[in-house]
């Protein structure tokens, strides 16, 4: 991002990358494409992290199952308790 905030363009970024022999995470060269996406991927990324979450509670109930197995046939039978 460095290079980006220094005013570079995506093609430049990736030629200077494959001139210093820096391969992608996949052990490839690099292209204006995806230093694009590396880019992008980070900034979503970062935004993830910087924003804080809001939580909405409701009312709800929780209602337990119990499962029993019937041996026989091999069938899960769900049902409520009392």
């Amino acid at each position: 991002m460095a290079l980006r905030a220094e005013g570079l363009g995506y093609r430049r970024i990736s030629q200077r990358l494959n001139d210093e022999g820096v391969l992608t995470p996949r052990g490839k060269k690099w292209f204006p494409s995806s230093v694009y996406s590396l880019i992008k991927k980070r900034r979503i990324r970062d935004a993830r992290l910087n924003e804080t979450p809001e939580y909405e509670f409701s009312d709800w109930n929780l209602h337990l199952l119990e499962k029993t197995f019937l041996p026989e046939s091999g069938q899960g039978q769900v049902r409520q308790p009392g």
